[in-house]
């Protein structure tokens, strides 16, 4: 789900669960200077209610537009539809909005994460391999041997500290061997419509 907030000030936005203001379990937020929207996006769980919080970044207020749009998942969300690679000089675009964690699904870097999306490479030939994900939010790069998602063992992994630095992952490929690359958000607000990840 998508939740979208407009308005010439400087705008927060915040989902919650809860039974009151005393106890409530953070969702997603979202936060942009103006003229720009703030956007945020949640897996929306059916029957459960949200709360939602707007407000002004250091006192700043103003006139806003809310609204609420479904957003389906990336193709690639699931462990099971993990998209192909192919070769040792490939770019590859894309999206972890609105994608999930699965039970089973390991923490890539050690990080809870939560938004994740898979690919496959099997290996043309042994040697030195760099896997690189870059984008506008701080990722998290997992390679790993082995299916189904909750029986994976680990090779190599990257943890982009910052919204500038990419997640690099570097490993020793062995001939043949297929591996399993998780693209994943430091937190569930680190999300992005287009990012890149190239080995």
């Amino acid at each position: 789900v998508a939740l979208n907030l407009s308005g010439s000030f400087n705008k927060v936005i915040a989902i919650y669960t809860g039974a009151s203001v005393a106890n409530l379990s953070w969702v997603a937020a979202g936060f942009n200077n103006s003229p720009f929207d703030a956007t945020c996006y949640f897996v929306g769980a059916a029957g459960t209610e949200y709360l939602i919080a707007v407000d002004g970044y250091s006192g700043s207020s103003g006139g806003f537009t809310l609204s609420l749009a479904e957003t389906p998942p990336p193709p690639n969300d699931n462990f099971a539809n993990r998209a192909p690679l192919t070769g040792t000089n490939t770019t590859v675009t894309g999206s972890n909005v609105s994608a999930s964690k699965e039970p089973g699904e390991p923490n890539h870097a050690g990080v809870p994460g939560g938004q994740s999306v898979w690919w496959t490479w099997t290996a043309p030939a042994s040697g030195w391999v760099t896997f690189t994900s870059s984008g506008n939010l701080a990722m998290l790069l997992g390679v790993y041997t082995g299916d189904p998602v909750s029986s994976l063992t680990e090779v190599a992994r990257g943890h982009g500290s910052s919204y500038s630095t990419p997640a690099v992952a570097g490993f020793n490929a062995t001939a043949g061997t297929v591996y399993q690359i998780a693209v994943d958000g430091a937190t569930l607000s680190d999300y992005s419509s287009s990012f890149t990840m190239k080995v």
